[in-house]
């Protein structure tokens, strides 16, 4: 059975694109266009969590890329306090030596997981600890406007959105008001 897509629809065909992935292989990694991070000089990622594979191996591409990050659940503090927790739940309460070296083990990823984000964030990105959501209401919330106002009208950007399953949410809202 053949249908007709209204040409108003159009936009919503496949169309070919040759596609290369940035960052690693499971979550944290993105297909995008080959070519394009020549074309942007900054890209917005919204939801970050332990993994900016995809923000790191973009900048190594293209230096010139400026990273704009925002994630409540991310950031240097929030790992070295899963350091800390480690230390109490695991590294304190181990009953024995391979438990102590699985307590260990888990401690020294999130050092060196809260030493790498420190590395790749700062001073050249930005990263702000904030949900973002359509509009703010709450000190910990960054509005979706106020981030693409971060780049400068004058700048083309990439948009990265990762927040467990409210991209469309957030993104239907946001198209919704403006």
């Amino acid at each position: 059975m053949a249908y007709n897509v209204p040409l108003a629809l159009n936009y919503l065909c496949p169309f070919e694109s040759n596609l290369v992935r940035i960052g690693n292989s499971g979550d944290g990694g993105y297909l995008i266009p080959a070519g394009v991070l020549n074309e942007i000089k900054a890209i917005i990622s919204i939801g970050i969590s332990d993994d900016w594979t995809f923000e790191k191996r973009a900048t190594e591409l293209n230096p010139h890329i400026r990273v704009f990050g925002w994630d409540r659940t991310s950031g240097f503090i929030v790992f070295f306090y899963y350091a800390l927790r480690a230390i109490s739940d695991k590294l304190l309460r181990a009953r024995s030596v391979s438990d102590s070296r699985q307590a260990v083990h888990l401690i020294g990823r999130w050092v060196k997981k809260g030493v790498s984000f420190i590395i790749f964030w700062y001073p050249k990105h930005s990263f702000i600890r904030k949900w973002v959501v359509d509009q703010a209401t709450a000190k910990d919330q960054a509005a979706l406007s106020d981030c693409f106002s971060s780049v400068g009208n004058s700048e083309a950007f990439l948009v990265k959105i990762d927040i467990e399953g409210n991209e469309y949410n957030l993104a239907s809202r946001y198209n919704a008001r403006n």
